[in-house]
């Protein structure tokens, strides 16, 4: 079976989604800290960070979900499944839970 490279992509794609959300809040508020002082400037990058994964997961689930429905691919089904559950885990992390990294305490 024959894999197009835009299958395999769509399923990284979903892959990634998959894991970023868990990080998005931290990093946003790093690129906050790297822009200490400037209390305006903080709030792009801040907004920039927490706005990427939803709509990294809206174009993941589109291009797949198209992907699939022209190629009925298993790496396509499966980006498309990822990145519905990292919209769905984003939103029950960050909307819900407020998690964030910080919470995590190093193991000693």
């Amino acid at each position: 079976m024959r894999h197009d490279r835009g299958d395999l992509l769509s399923f990284i794609h979903g892959v990634i989604n998959l894991i970023w959300p868990v990080f998005a809040y931290d990093l946003a508020e790093l690129a906050s800290l790297i822009i200490w002082g400037y209390s305006w400037a903080t709030m792009v990058p801040s907004t920039i960070m927490l706005i990427l994964p939803i709509i990294s997961d809206v174009v993941g689930i589109v291009v797949a979900g198209v992907r699939y429905y022209r190629r009925q691919s298993v790496l396509s089904l499966m980006g498309l499944i990822f990145s519905i559950a990292a919209l769905a885990l984003y939103y029950i992390l960050r909307t819900m839970l407020h998690f964030s990294l910080g919470w995590l305490e190093p193991a000693i």
